[in-house]
């Protein structure tokens, strides 16, 4: 994106770090990011976090995203990852707002959210029997999306299959709510929007905070070499599928990647579906191996 006038490894990645920092070691690994900060303000794993810091130059800010939005530097471009592992509530959806409304254009804002129907990490969906899972998702929307909810939308709305589009559409509506508090020559671009399972099903979001050359810089990036952007406001999330391979066969996959539409191994059956998405994905796919140590 450098080459278009986003030069992602000057910018600044603030995240939560946790204590595995993964998402840190892949952006400057992957991205040439220096300027990092985690945010973290659970002072419970205050020395763990600081014992698996990966980098000595990782600043750490111990108080909560909300303050770290408040005052954040509108000079400078960031990636900004509000990535909550539960599902929409009232003062996550004002951070996503107020970092719309200050972020300096050019940066990029992401928000995860949980949206498992059945195992949401909240009290109020836990122990409800399955009947009665719509109308407690209904009601918790109703509770804290305030006038970012579609007033016309009812319990019917939030069936299983229903949860990640209405999570996507009250965080859009939030972000263009943070950037209609500017000058009109600033706007929400969308970049992506994925569902996966990462113990729970989860939904996250992307895009750019624009001003009017950053959006025509934009159009000039070939999205349709990626099958997973999404240049739309509400469309579709692309689903991370990862299909289950043996190492052997997928060493013997990746050497036939890429592969012509409708290829498929001939030593072994797979499910034609299964390549067929795994050749969208094989780049970026980490490879993990079991490890012995005794």
């Amino acid at each position: 994106m450098a080459d278009f006038g986003f030069p992602i490894s000057t910018y600044k990645y603030a995240g939560f770090g946790a204590f595995f920092f993964v998402d840190f070691i892949l952006f400057r690994t992957l991205l040439g990011i220096n300027d990092m900060v985690s945010i973290e303000d659970d002072a419970s794993i205050k020395s763990r976090v600081k014992f698996n810091l990966p980098f000595k130059d990782l600043e750490l800010f111990d108080k909560s995203a909300t303050e770290y939005i408040s005052q954040i530097d509108k000079d400078t471009k960031h990636i900004l990852w509000l990535d909550y592992d539960k599902p929409i509530s009232h003062e996550r959806l004002m951070d996503i707002q107020d970092a719309a409304g200050l972020l300096s254009t050019g940066s990029i804002i992401i928000a995860t959210f949980n949206v498992d129907f059945e195992k949401a990490d909240d009290d109020r969906l836990e122990n409800i029997p399955l009947e009665r899972k719509a109308s407690a998702w209904y009601g918790l929307f109703r509770d804290e999306c305030g006038n970012l909810l579609d007033p016309s939308v009812s319990k019917g709305d939030f069936q299983s299959s229903d949860i990640h589009k209405q999570t996507q559409w009250v965080v859009e509506n939030a972000i263009l709510a943070g950037t209609n508090m500017r000058n009109n020559n600033v706007s929400y671009e969308p970049l992506f929007n994925f569902i996966y399972a990462d113990g729970h099903e989860m939904l996250t979001i992307g895009g750019i905070i624009c001003s009017k050359d950053d959006k025509i810089r934009l159009r000039q990036l070939d999205s349709g070499y990626f099958s997973f952007v999404r240049r739309e406001f509400r469309k579709s999330p692309y689903r991370i599928d990862v299909p289950v391979f043996t190492q052997k066969e997928r060493l013997y996959i990746d050497s036939n990647m890429p592969c012509e539409p409708g290829w498929l191994p001939t030593e072994f059956e797979i499910d034609p579906k299964k390549i067929n998405h795994y050749s969208e994905i094989y780049r970026y796919c980490p490879r993990y191996a079991e490890l012995l140590l005794i």
